[in-house]
Formats: C-alpha cells, sequence, structure tokens
C-alpha cells in the first residue's frame, strides 16, 4: 500500500474514534426510536467483501419492518414506502442509517470515501479488471454514489468504482466530501448500501444482476476457450503495475490464478532458466527467458517467484532481490487473512488458506490451497505449507522447512529449520532442525541457503 494511502486510512480511523465518541448519544436515540417503532432490533448485519477480498460485517441501523422479507411475495410488490418504518424513512432520506459504519470505519474495514461495499456473489462474478475496485476499503460514500449509483445499471456503477481507484488522490476524496454534503443538504440519500436489506437473515445480498450473471458465464466461457497466442503487450489502456513471474510449474499456474484473481499487477511475461520453455507459454504467458533477461529494459523491476521447492525459490528471491526487484506479496482474494498479520514480501497466500491474527510470516513462503495457520504462530523464510497441512496456535516453523499435505502440528510446537513434516503426520513434540518425520525419507536435495538481502529502499 502506498503512503498516500496508509495516510488516508489513518486519518479515517482516528476521524471515525472521535465521531463515535461526540455522537454516542445520538447514535443511543436513534437505537431507541427504531426499537419503539418497530419489532426487532435496532440494528441491520449483513457480510461484505472489503479491501482484498477480505470479508466484514457491515453496520447500519435497520429500516424496515422484520415482516418486509415476505411483503409483496406472490403478488404485485408493494411500494418501498410499505416496507420501511417511520424512522426507517426519516434515516434513510437523511442517511443517518449508514451512522454505524463508523464503527467499520474505525476497526479498519471501511473509509469514509471509495467504491462501494459489495456483496460475495457479486465480487465472485467479477472479471479481473473489475477486480480492481477491491484494491480499496469500501466507503460511506463515493465517486458511484454522488453520480446516481440507485439509478444506473450494474456495470456502470462499477466503472465509477474503477473510475474512483484510478484517479484516487486527496483532491478528489475532498471532491467527493463536498458533493456528498451537498446531496445530503438536499435532502436526498447517498447509502454506501448496495443490497436491498433483508431483515430475516443476516446475509442475504439477494439476487446478481443480469449483467452480473453475464459477467459470470462470460468468465465460465473464458476458461473453455482455446489457449491465446503468447503476447508481451499489455492490453491497451491497463495500467495496472507489471509484474513477471519466475517459474514455470504447476505452482506457477496456481500463482498465476491468484495474481490473477488479486487483480493487484498485469503479468507482463514469465522466467525460467530452463532454455526448453523459452518460447512456450504458461496459461498464456510467454516464457521470455532465464536470468540474462534481468536487468532488461522492457522488463519490469517487480517480479513474484513461483517455484515450489525452497533451495530454488530462495535462490531466484536472493538473486532478484540483489538486482533491485521489488518482491510482493500475493493473497489470493478467497484466502482469509486476520488483524495484525505481517506478510513478508514473496510470500504467497492461496485460495482457501486461513491465516489468523498475530502470526508473523517470512519472506518467500508459500501457504498452499487450504492450508491454515492459528493465531501468534512463526514462520521462518521460505517455509512451505502444503495443502490442508494445519498449524495450532503459537507454532514456531524454521527457514526451508517443509508441512507436508494435511499435517497437523499442536499449539506451541517447534520446527525447526530445514526439517520436513511427511503428510498427514500428527506433530505432537518439536522437531529438531533437519529431522525428517516422513514414513518414507524423501530424496530431495536441500543446499544450504545464505542469508537473504533485504530489498533496497
Amino acid at each position: 500500500m502506498d503512503l498516500t494511502r496508509t495516510m488516508k486510512y489513518a486519518l479515517d480511523q482516528l476521524v471515525a474514534i472521535l465521531l463515535l465518541l461526540g455522537t454516542g448519544p445520538v447514535l443511543a436515540l436513534l437505537a431507541l426510536a427504531i426499537r419503539l417503532d418497530s419489532r426487532g432490533g435496532p440494528f441491520f448485519l449483513q457480510e461484505r467483501i472489503g479491501a482484498h477480498g477480505r470479508a466484514f460485517t457491515i453496520f447500519k441501523f435497520r429500516t424496515r419492518h422484520r415482516d418486509s422479507a415476505t411483503m409483496g411475495r406472490g403478488v404485485p410488490s408493494s411500494p418501498d414506502h410499505e416496507h420501511s418504518t417511520r424512522v426507517g424513512r426519516f434515516l434513510r432520506r437523511t442517511s443517518l442509517d449508514a451512522l454505524p459504519q463508523l464503527v467499520n470505519i474505525a476497526l479498519g474495514e471501511m473509509s469514509f470515501v471509495g467504491p462501494r461495499p459489495t456483496s460475495r456473489d457479486h465480487a465472485d462474478a467479477y472479471t479481473p479488471r473489475q477486480r480492481r475496485r477491491l484494491l480499496f476499503r469500501p466507503g460511506m460514500t463515493g465517486w458511484a454514489q454522488i453520480h446516481g449509483f440507485d439509478r444506473l445499471e450494474w456495470a456502470e456503477g462499477i466503472e465509477l468504482d474503477l473510475h474512483y481507484v484510478m484517479h484516487y488522490s486527496w483532491w478528489l476524496d475532498c471532491q467527493i466530501l463536498l458533493r456528498t454534503l451537498a446531496v445530503l443538504a438536499r435532502g436526498e440519500g447517498c447509502s454506501a448500501d448496495t443490497v436491498d436489506e433483508d431483515p430475516s437473515s443476516d446475509a442475504d445480498p439477494g439476487e446478481l444482476p443480469e449483467s452480473a450473471e453475464t459477467a459470470r458465464f462470460e468468465i465460465a466461457t473464458e476458461a473453455m476457450a482455446p489457449e491465446p497466442e503468447p503476447v508481451s503487450d499489455l492490453p491497451r489502456g491497463d495500467d495496472r503495475p507489471r509484474v513477471i513471474v519466475v517459474g514455470t510449474g504447476g505452482h506457477a499456474c496456481v500463482v498465476i490464478d491468484a495474481i490473477e484473481k488479486q487483480g493487484v499487477y498485469a503479468i507482463a511475461g514469465v522466467l525460467d532458466d530452463a532454455t526448453s520453455a523459452v518460447g512456450t507459454a504458461v496459461l498464456g504467458y510467454p516464457v521470455l527467458g532465464g536470468r540474462e533477461m534481468l536487468g532488461r529494459g522492457e522488463l519490469p523491476l517487480r517480479a513474484i517467484v513461483a517455484i515450489a521447492l525452497p533451495a530454488a525459490r530462495g535462490a531466484w528471491i536472493a538473486h532478484l532481490a540483489d538486482k533491485g526487484f521489488e518482491l510482493p506479496a500475493i493473497v489470493h482474494p478467497r484466502a482469509s487473512v486476520g488483524r495484525a498479520v505481517e506478510i513478508g514480501w514473496g510470500s504467497v497466500v492461496l485460495a482457501g488458506a486461513v491465516v489468523n491474527s498475530g502470526t508473523c510470516i517470512g519472506r518467500g513462503v508459500i501457504v498452499n490451497s487450504g492450508a491454515s495457520v492459528d493465531h501468534d504462530c512463526v514462520l521462518g523464510d521460505l517455509v512451505h505449507l502444503a495443502p490442508g497441512a494445519r498449524l495450532a496456535g503459537g507454532v514456531r516453523v524454521g527457514d526451508r522447512a517443509h508441512i507436508g499435505i494435511g499435517a497437523c502440528v499442536i499449539q506451541g510446537v517447534h520446527i525447526g529449520v530445514d526439517a520436513i513434516v511427511g503428510a498427514g503426520t500428527a506433530v505432537l513434540d518439536s522437531i529438531e532442525s533437519g529431522a525428517n518425520t516422513a514414513a518414507r525419507p524423501l530424496q530431495r536435495e536441500r543446499p544450504a541457503l545464505q542469508e537473504m538481502p533485504a530489498l533496497p529502499d
């Protein structure tokens, strides 16, 4: 994340906390009015997808009757005012129903200005380009809201959000806030909510718009289409940062999929030292060559190493860092990453993985599909967690250790440097460095790796 956005979010949280302290009595009175006006609790909670595809619970005041979910079913639908409570109509008209989202901002899940919060079904239907709107935290207001989102087609609203992502600046945020105040002064709602409120469920995103279903069909069609001819140039108008992927094996395919789903970077090509791979393609991306390509002006100084073997992965990471390459971490949008998690550069967290709060992941680590890491674990550099591996809380894993498929490690255990935990193993005691718990020793050469240099500033 760039410094400007870091400052934006820090200021958001500070202001949100101050506003919560100052408006606490108002929030309490509104909650009481809702409770007295109609049956049910004062708040409406729903799952939304935030920055980088992470799920969170959005807060707002309930504005509809508890039975509104069944009103109009089987007969012509009732007007909206028949679904809303008396207090709810006032809250919607003044946008005071969104005040509880100050809690989301204080928790670092939302921002005052940003793309609209979206549902999981909608996020799953996004194309790689549309997923770029998930680069920013959702906002209470935004570019789409001040342009009358409720009157726009689904795809048009996404394009407005993408405009904000691509042209973000402090000045743009100020313009949006000023225009939002003008909308509110005219008595028009400017809610960030994009899904109909259904008090009978905590998370009912409703039906996908027709354009969302079309997008999902297009994604499925692309997956069945013939592999495209290798190309090295990015599509015109794609101004995402370019990245090179290192590796051509099966793990590289999985990492490429994660990069595409994350939508942050555009892949410019693939590198591999195997001369036989040059001129071929991996998932449509051309193999440009090996290390001899480094330093050429046409290559971006940004790379992601997608090699499973720790020795080869570490050698490439050290070499790229020495050449001044940026080595970003990749987190698949369908991975779950908790609060206060540190992920070192060059690491990848793949689909279905769970990394709980307080965990520290070193450099060049692979947290594979379906693996889980409980709270306060520490993973050293170049660790590989195979699919389905499970680490309980407080586990320490040394550099270059390999935790096999489906292995389970109980809480507080230490796994030594270069240790191998075999597939399906239950680890009840600490394992010394270099030990191999596999039922049959793996014939794998694991040369010692020099300490990786720090990335240049």
